[in-house]
């Protein structure tokens, strides 16, 4: 219980927990994390601008005002600390700041100026929950009170600490153990919590004893009374703040939006990794294909060049996962228990911030490759770029989802190549759907969503596309004396595909086995009227992808949060 209320679903956010690691977003600098924190933590009543005064209120009081735009990925481990605490007295907490092991990894010096920071923020009325191991005698003087506890969770003292540790000495002396002249109070209460400590020659069950004391029914005398109290105040405020986060989504999409965003700026190597796959795919393709003709040969060329441009799934997919689980770990760990903000709020923003990503790597590798290939302008030109941009949006819509459902990025590596195999073996290129079996011609090649990716652009470029067989691709045969080949062939080319090149000659006949795109595509189950429904069915996959990023966070990290916070 807190102030003798049950806590309530908004319990979480009241309350300030500084964790023993420093969990921040690296890219951010500290000014960044405190404004964050204090405009989705304060509560809806309070104005921006008093929510951002309010920082530098907070700035002044840990001593990092000089500070405030440095980076924290930057900072040494006591600033890193500081940190930690600012961004959760920038939530203001109303009931208490608990801190887990404050002074662990900082040297004597670091550690006691936490622990004075702590005093300092005790004097100014917030109450202050603190565990601490192995500290010092001057750290143990700063505080009121010690809980004290046996490596088995029992309590063995409870109570003032007094000038030097006088109290803690007085009742342990009275039950026969006395401190010596070169050890401190912190010593004595790690001597007697690990049993070293012996009252004449024997052992002491000191939760026992403890139990028994007067201290201990003084203490439980006083919670008596704590829990007794029906203070007005407290139930009026238990009313008035219910909600669960203190920000509406909006504003929690909008804030988190922004700072992901930033994160992704202030991480080039993560943008311009994409930017420069997207490029020199690009060009690869673009310089392997260039200015490819219409001969038979290009039209299985022009199916090849457009299959190659698959080949950017797997570091779009990398790439995403890796961001994705590292924003994510964040959120569980220590954003999600605090409610800062929801799941939904969460992933809202990976998606939003990578859609500039998304978009420009589209846009670079459009110009880079479909110019250099030679592909037909107009229409076509203006749906491959249409397409080109979805691919990238689904692309990098599939490594969210993947992520979502991987425990951490090695997994989502790994589960990639299984969906992208499948995808892209069965979408029609490189084995035609009539070579397929039943099950997979019937199953997969409708499922596979690059089935209509590659079908609708192939239909497009393709269309119309007027076939003009070279010398090695002619097929020759020989119509009988006194006949032309026209004569000959004219009613079977008239029921068949392909052209004859030489149809008024005698002898030899040149026969090209296509004579427009359509033909070709007709071959493979595609046709030019079908390439505005690929497009659209290609962008309900997209979508869908964007649904399953939605479903598979909170089936895969909302029940688990839910789980360990019931727990």
């Amino acid at each position: 219980m807190i102030n003798s209320q049950t806590p309530d679903v908004s319990f979480r956010r009241k309350i300030g927990y500084c964790q023993q690691m420093d969990i921040h977003d690296k890219t951010s600098t500290i000014r960044e994390a405190f404004e964050f924190s204090a405009l989705l933590r304060q509560g809806a009543d309070i104005s921006r601008k008093e929510k951002v005064a309010y920082v530098d209120i907070i700035l002044h009081i840990l001593e990092l005002t000089e500070l405030q735009d440095a980076v924290i990925g930057s900072l040494p481990i006591e600033q890193k600390r500081r940190t930690t605490i600012g961004v959760e007295l920038c939530a203001k907490p109303s009931h208490l700041l608990f801190l887990d092991e404050p002074t662990s990894g900082l040297d004597s010096e670091g550690a006691f100026s936490i622990v004075v920071l702590l005093r300092k923020l005790a004097d100014a009325g917030l109450a202050i929950l603190c565990t601490i191991h192995q500290a010092s005698h001057q750290q143990i003087e700063v505080f009121d009170r010690v809980l004290a506890l046996n490596p088995g969770g029992n309590v063995f003292y409870f109570g003032e600490v007094g000038p030097s540790g006088k109290a803690i000495c007085d009742y342990f002396g009275r039950h026969g153990v006395f401190i010596e002249d070169e050890k401190n109070v912190a010593d004595l209460l790690i001597e007697v919590g690990v049993g070293v400590c012996k009252v004449k020659g024997k052992q002491s069950d000191w939760n026992e004893i403890w139990k028994h004391s007067p201290e201990a029914s003084k203490v439980q005398e006083e919670a008596g009374i704590i829990c007794s109290r029906k203070n007005g105040e407290h139930v009026i405020d238990q009313i008035r703040d219910k909600e669960e986060f203190a920000s509406t989504t909006w504003e929690q999409i909008v804030e988190l939006t922004k700072r992901t965003s930033r994160h992704y700026w202030r991480s080039p190597e993560y943008p311009y990794s994409r930017l420069y796959a997207s490029a020199i795919h690009a060009l690869l393709n673009g310089l392997t294909y260039l200015q490819i003709g219409n001969s038979e040969t290009d039209m299985q060329s022009r199916a090849f060049s457009c299959f190659l441009i698959l080949m950017l799934v797997p570091e779009f997919v990398n790439g995403t996962s890796m961001k994705f689980t590292e924003n994510r770990d964040m959120w569980e760990e220590r954003e999600y228990p605090s409610r800062i903000y929801g799941w939904i709020s969460f992933t809202t923003a990976q998606i939003l911030s990578e859609l500039p990503y998304a978009l420009a790597g589209g846009a670079i590798f459009y110009l880079l490759f479909y110019y250099a290939v030679g592909l037909p302008l107009g229409v076509p030109a203006g749906y491959t770029f249409l397409m080109v941009l979805f691919f990238h949006l689904f692309s990098t819509s599939w490594g969210q989802w993947i992520a979502a459902m991987s425990s951490d990025a090695v997994m989502a590596a790994n589960l990639m190549p299984f969906f992208l195999i499948m995808c892209e073996l069965f979408n029609g290129v490189l084995h035609p759907k009539e070579e397929m079996s039943v099950f997979w011609a019937y199953t997969m090649y409708y499922l596979a969503p690059f089935t209509y990716w590659i079908g609708g652009i192939l239909s497009m470029i393709m269309k119309g596309a007027k076939v003009t067989c070279t010398a090695s691709e002619l097929i020759t045969f020989h119509a009988p004396p006194n006949q032309t080949c026209v004569q000959y062939a004219g009613s079977w080319i008239s029921s068949a595909t392909g052209y004859l090149a030489n149809p008024d000659d005698m002898g030899n006949c040149q026969y090209c086995s296509y004579k427009y795109g359509d033909e070709y595509l007709a071959e493979n189950n595609l046709s030019a009227s079908k390439s505005w429904p690929y497009l659209s069915i290609f962008v309900g996959f997209m979508i869908a992808n964007y649904f399953i990023v939605y479903l598979l966070v909170y089936v895969y990290s909302v029940k688990k949060l839910f789980k360990r916070s019931k727990s």
